[in-house]
């Protein structure tokens, strides 16, 4: 501990040792240094600095940097650009501004050396837009403090019943009749059967991101060295596919979709039809080549705005009971030799995966992939806990953690008296900073299949942009440390204060951050279930 305060919020000089996440190493001196703005040094690709990081692995290696603050020079030297831009977060943080063209609100920072990198090379967000959409200048803002936390990756989740997000010209019916429901609240409209209606429709809630606009946001991310991954839903979650172009349902599903549609229906409490005895039904048919035809134009054209390796193809939640009364997949599962609707899901996703790998591109999906067998080149993204992870890890795939119960921030950040109605389940800041992603149980040889970590914000509760910072800050301060720092310099007590400061800097910027100041700590009493 050193005293100081960053941010400049006190006349203190600005600490190294509060910034977020926590650097490999810091190194300070008593002296101070005054900050004007050209005193800065950069040195890229010397001998020296690249014999320092000669062991670490490839991803390390270019975003490692060393910042010096003496009294009379900031000095930083990198083995690339992208080590410069880190270093330049952390002074940044120090100078307690967002972005470099802002007016510092502390000049004067504690002489100092960080030499720093991360420890994985995936570090991510998934924002979900399906289910309420957020304004592309929402997306941008959160960009920005994304870079300040060093984080990598932006998860779009693009598509799913609530509402298809993305223009694709093929099929214009997608974001014509798709994209909009005939409310704003999402609890009152599943309740009510979930019904979709046409773009323009009077009192309609919904839109979507044009070309253009994702466009914008990719390019912004990539000044920020922040990859922006879509996902588009498959085969489950894709209720509003096949409501717009019925010929990709199931056949047995068009008695039930003619039903959704009567506001008379008996339902339950979540808006399912009582008659069907079943849950949701969102599935496209795996036993139409048409389903095959539709999804391959409209991968093209998210890959034709899209430059991210990996494209995220969902996965999860597949219910499959239409497929055992189609005639179409029982026909597809004779011809393929196989007995269960698990192995017809596989055969799914690993036609998708070839046609996404003819692409140049590599699949990712959530773990309920594994399923009948993992596609030969996928990546799983774990979040029924940590297993599907692990075995896929032993499988020889690439893994990115994000189990619910640490990583969800959709859930109640603190005493439900204290918040606005959130999902189900109690997750503070304390629970989401101390999960640890690198299970003893994984060989060391195969560690490098784990690629890091992401938090998950799901929009079922959380309609305005305004309430996602809430959700959002400061629990993807504790993302974003997990990913990048060393474990052994983890301590909770610590990150908390500087969480604190760091949601200070935010909020001083407009930012809606929940306030940890008013934390009151975990509920007396069992969580009330809201979906």
């Amino acid at each position: 501990m050193t005293g100081a305060i960053m941010l400049g919020f006190t006349a203190a000089a600005a600490s190294p040792l509060d910034i977020i996440p926590m650097p490999v190493s810091v190194e300070v001196t008593s002296a101070q240094h005054t900050y004007n703005g050209d005193e800065l040094k950069i040195d890229i690709g010397s001998k020296a600095f690249a014999q320092k990081t000669a062991g670490l692995e490839d991803f390390a290696k270019e975003a490692a940097y060393e910042l010096r603050i003496t009294k009379n020079r900031i000095t930083v030297k990198a083995n690339a650009e992208l080590g410069v831009f880190y270093a330049m977060q952390s002074l940044n943080q120090m100078l307690g501004r967002l972005r470099p063209e802002d007016k510092p609100s502390c000049t004067v920072l504690q002489c100092c050396r960080i030499f720093d990198y991360p420890r994985f090379p995936y570090r991510g967000l998934m924002i979900d837009t399906s289910r309420y959409l957020r304004s592309k200048e929402f997306l941008l803002r959160q960009i920005d403090v994304m870079a300040l936390m060093k984080m990598s990756v932006l998860h779009l989740h693009l598509t799913d019943d609530e509402g298809w997000r993305m223009q694709i010209d093929r099929y214009p019916r997608l974001t014509a009749e798709a994209s909009h429901r005939w409310c704003f609240d999402w609890d009152t409209w599943r309740k009510a059967g979930r019904r979709l209606v046409p773009e323009g429709t009077p009192g309609a809630y919904g839109g979507y991101y044009t070309k253009d606009d994702l466009r914008e946001i990719i390019a912004y991310a990539e000044t920020k060295h922040i990859t922006v991954i879509p996902e588009i839903e498959m085969p489950g979650h894709s209720a509003e596919v096949f409501k717009t172009y019925t010929e990709l349902a199931c056949t047995s599903l068009r008695h039930t979709m003619e039903r959704q549609k009567d506001p008379t229906a008996k339902r339950n409490a979540k808006g399912e039809l009582v008659e069907e005895g079943t849950f949701r039904l969102w599935d496209l048919c795996p036993g139409k080549d048409a389903t095959f035809e539709f999804l391959e134009n409209v991968l093209d054209e998210v890959m034709e705005v899209f430059p991210s390796k990996l494209i995220h193809i969902g996965g999860d939640e597949a219910i499959k009971k239409a497929w055992t009364e189609c005639d179409d997949c029982k026909k597809r599962m004779q011809e393929l030799g196989i007995e269960t609707v698990d192995e017809l899901q596989s055969y799914f996703i690993k036609r998708i995966e070839k046609f996404v790998n003819s692409r140049g591109r590599r699949i990712i999906g959530w773990n309920e992939i594994l399923k009948g067998g993992l596609a030969p080149d996928a990546t799983v993204m774990s979040w029924q806990g940590i297993s599907g992870g692990l075995k896929a890890i032993e499988l020889d795939h690439d893994v990115v953690m994000c189990p619910e119960e640490y990583c969800y921030l959709d859930r109640y950040q603190d005493n439900p008296d204290n918040c606005p109605r959130a999902f189900r389940t109690y997750v503070p800041l304390s629970k989401t900073y101390s999960f640890e992603p690198a299970s003893e149980t994984i060989p060391k040889d195969r560690l490098h299949h784990l690629l890091g970590v992401q938090g998950n914000l799901w929009a079922e509760f959380v309609p305005t942009d305004s309430h996602a910072e809430y959700m959002l800050y400061p629990r993807a301060f504790a993302i974003a440390e997990t990913g990048w720092s060393q474990p052994e310099k983890k301590e909770y007590e610590g990150f908390r204060r500087r969480a604190t400061l760091l949601e200070n800097l935010i909020v001083s910027y407009g930012y809606n951050a929940f306030d940890l100041k008013t934390e009151m700590g975990a509920p007396t009493g069992p969580m009330v279930e809201t979906y």
